[in-house]
């Protein structure tokens, strides 16, 4: 997988920051962090991915703070079903004290994002997948942030980034695209212009 990583990993980085780059600004004191995670439940990982993928989440969930945004998106996928979104926040406290009102918000915030994160890690609809589309869930992570409202946004893909669809085949080292494809996409303005410039 070395030629993904020289050639395609700054390219879903490109993306990212395309997406996410007006979500941060004009912060104030109390304006909270909104995280995106996208959640991988393909047939190519195993139980021990998933399971660390889970607690990486959970402890994720932990460490939420009143006034944060959490986002779970489901990494696009073929057939019929959609994907699977979830996001909601817990507002500000006043003054940026928590009240005892606050604190149980704030723990059923918690409570309602564990649930969702169950839903999501669903061990039987995982067998009714048949693709995974990494550059599809980033467009719509890119989405997200920028309806973050200005909060500090950070991404967190838990996958093994193996995109498997008609158009764009990972699964081994001959279906990776190369320069080409990059340049096809630059020239469509799917991606920066500015990245496929620097690589030049």
């Amino acid at each position: 997988m070395t030629r993904f990583v020289k050639g395609l990993a700054p390219l879903l980085g490109a993306l990212l920051v395309a997406g996410c780059e007006h979500a941060v600004g004009g912060e104030s004191p109390y304006q909270g962090h909104s995280y995106i995670v996208g959640i991988d439940i393909s047939g190519s990982r195993t139980k021990t991915d998933l399971d660390e993928s889970r607690k990486l989440l959970d402890d994720l969930i932990d460490r939420l703070q009143a006034g944060d945004r959490l986002t779970l998106i489901e990494v696009y996928q073929g057939g019929r079903q959609p994907a699977r979104q979830w996001s909601d926040s817990v507002r500000t406290p006043r003054n940026g004290e928590l009240t005892g009102s606050d604190r149980r918000r704030l723990d059923d915030f918690k409570a309602v994002a564990r649930i969702q994160t169950s839903i999501l890690f669903d061990s039987v609809r995982a067998k009714e997948i048949q693709s995974t589309d990494i550059f599809g869930t980033l467009a719509r992570a890119a989405d997200y942030a920028k309806a973050s409202r200005h909060r500090p946004t950070t991404l967190l893909l838990l996958s093994d980034m193996i995109n498997e669809t008609p158009a764009v085949r990972m699964t081994s080292v001959q279906d990776i695209p190369g320069d080409s494809w990059i340049r096809h996409l630059a020239s469509a303005k799917r991606i920066p212009a500015w990245w496929w410039l620097a690589r030049m």
